[in-house]
């Protein structure tokens, strides 16, 4: 009994001693990107990207021109009453936005920074009507505010005033901006270090990276590619979670095993809905406290917008490539560098 007892603790020990280890699987090298997640540190290369990855500013100012009811201004006659004085009051204001950006072109005097369009777009005009009495009365302006100008800079030590706006595709989402500094600048920005790839490249389930300014930190995450099911050849989809300030964030993927990293696109948008509700006036419902009586005052209508997380639109880098293409004569023809892609 003894010599079996001592038998059974040798065999447990020796079994406890051994150690689990795992052995990397062969990444095939098919190039395509891969859809497994990295079996070593990628820490070092998400590094080098954030050195070329900003938090970009917009900013419109508006003078905004109110009018009485009684002088009739509507949307065909208000330019002429704003020249003649016909306002009541008038007052400045400002819209702000930001977002992600990326380095792209840097010849150490001039850089060159790729975003999405729609960050920086702001209305020309703002109007405000009157009531209407009846819905056949015609639209009365209250009040118009008129953009005067707008400015976009990034958030970098050094790199100080406004960027120039060197080209800009709204139906791809997508601007390129420039700014000039010092070539003695004791820090020196890197440009995008990786290639660019393919869009044919990504499949249902490649796995990527996105890097951008969510909620106005720098911060990474991953998702996986659901490539269009209608054919659009500038947007695919990812399941990270999206939030304001994003858009224009990197979406990169890794074709056969690290480091192989590519840009196959920008975060552009999240899927949101946006429902309309009937509320009661704020200031007749505070003291509104039976729920049994009717409510019988002002009622508004009240949009109410529902983020959908989860489901993420992306910018093709086919779409990238194409514009850049598109725009490179013109912005070398402005003094900024431009090179050919990298693919």
């Amino acid at each position: 009994m003894r010599l079996f007892t001592l038998l059974w603790i040798i065999f447990l020990s020796w079994n406890c001693s051994q150690q689990p280890y795992l052995i990397p699987l062969e990444i095939p090298r098919d190039g395509l990107y891969d859809s497994a997640y990295p079996y070593t540190d990628v820490s070092v290369q998400l590094n080098r990207l954030s050195q070329s990855v900003l938090k970009i500013y917009f900013t419109a100012y508006y003078k905004n021109y109110f009018f009485t009811e009684e002088s009739n201004i509507d949307n065909n006659t208000f330019r002429q009453a704003i020249i003649d004085d016909q306002f009541v009051n008038q007052i400045s204001f400002s819209k702000s936005s930001f977002g992600t950006a990326t380095v792209i072109a840097n010849d150490q005097r001039k850089i060159v920074i790729l975003s999405c369009a729609h960050i920086g777009s702001f209305p020309d005009t703002i109007r405000t009507y009157f009531e209407k009495k009846s819905l056949n009365d015609p639209s009365i302006i209250e009040s118009v505010a008129i953009k005067t100008h707008s400015t976009h800079f990034v958030e970098h030590d050094f790199l100080k005033g406004d960027l120039e706006l060197l080209a800009v595709d709204k139906s791809k989402d997508l601007a390129l901006f420039g700014i000039s500094h010092s070539s003695d600048s004791p820090f020196s920005i890197p440009p995008f270090p990786y290639p660019f790839g393919e869009s044919e490249n990504l499949t249902w389930g490649s796995l990527v990276y996105m890097m951008g300014y969510p909620i106005g930190h720098k911060m990474v995450t991953q998702g996986m590619v659901s490539p269009s099911e209608k054919g659009d050849k500038h947007t695919f989809m990812v399941d990270a979670l999206f939030n304001k300030g994003f858009s224009g964030g990197v979406v990169l993927a890794v074709k056969d095993g690290v480091p192989n990293f590519e840009l196959v696109g920008l975060g552009k948008s999240i899927s949101a809905q946006t429902e309309f509700f009937l509320t009661p006036d704020s200031k007749n419902v505070l003291n509104y406290s039976n729920s049994f009586i009717p409510y019988e005052g002002d009622v508004y209508v009240t949009p109410q917008r529902t983020l959908h997380y989860g489901v993420t639109y992306c910018v093709t880098i086919d779409a990238i490539k194409d514009f850049i293409d598109e725009n490179r004569s013109a912005v070398r023809a402005l003094g900024y560098p431009l090179p050919t892609l990298k693919k």
